[in-house]
């Protein structure tokens, strides 16, 4: 069945977003015209992608405010101790 084979692809692409079959995915869509489920694999690329960096962003916020309440620090101060310009 076509659909289990689809549906298959996804849950690797969503396990790994840029993992093996998601690059083959990517390489195939490099040459496939925009429509259909080559623009279904397109958009569960960008936006299984999209989901695993805003997560990864989240985390890492995460684990340096951690990081600050640790120190004692203001936020300039620990700024400036791990070399980054306080915004």
């Amino acid at each position: 069945d076509d659909l289990a084979v689809w549906q298959r692809i996804v849950v690797a692409i969503k396990r790994d977003p840029f993992g093996r079959t998601a690059r083959q995915v990517e390489e195939v869509l490099e040459t496939a015209r925009p429509y259909g489920v080559s623009r279904a694999m397109s958009e569960v690329l960008i936006r299984t992608r999209e989901h695993l960096v805003a997560n990864e962003c989240a985390e890492v916020a995460r684990h340096v405010h951690l990081l600050l309440e640790r120190s004692g620090l203001g936020e300039h101060e620990f700024a400036s101790r791990i070399g980054v310009p306080a915004e």
